[in-house]
């Protein structure tokens, strides 16, 4: 089931013409619950990339019971990060591009590191606040 949900997430950047809204409402509606959870579990990868005035189809960027619910059930929950991730922020004419760096690496299971580079591409919307424009996940696949 996540391997759907994080296809049904790329074919919906890749193919953009290839949804009905609705379907790309709903999409998004995951992709947002993903990258809230995502935060709840790399508050330090995010900090400075994301702040708690970014808000993505009406949800806010930040750990909460919903994020904590979503990890656990999601990939990240058989991997812990190591070493220290970095962000890098953007901002240019309404548009942030924020890059993630980190090593990932699978719970009690050392030399299964792996690198994760993650790349989110926000753009000012008039109906939402932010909305995920583009995202290279192709590492994470790698990780499941």
């Amino acid at each position: 089931m996540k391997k759907v949900i994080l296809l049904a997430l790329v074919s919906l950047l890749v193919f953009t013409t290839g949804c009905s809204v609705l379907d790309k409402l709903a999409i998004a509606g995951r992709a947002a619950q993903f990258f809230t959870a995502w935060k709840g579990q790399n508050e330090s990868a995010l900090k400075d990339g994301l702040t708690t005035e970014v808000t993505y189809n009406g949800l806010k960027m930040s750990n909460d019971l919903a994020a904590a619910d979503l990890a656990r059930e999601e990939w990240w929950t058989n991997y812990v990060t190591v070493g220290d991730p970095k962000s890098v922020t953007e901002l240019d004419g309404g548009t942030a591009t924020v890059t993630y760096e980190f090593t990932i690496m699978e719970k009690e299971k050392p030399e299964t590191e792996r690198d994760i580079l993650m790349v989110l591409i926000y753009i000012k919307s008039e109906t939402f606040s932010w909305k995920i424009y583009s995202v290279d996940i192709n590492p994470i696949w790698i990780a499941l």
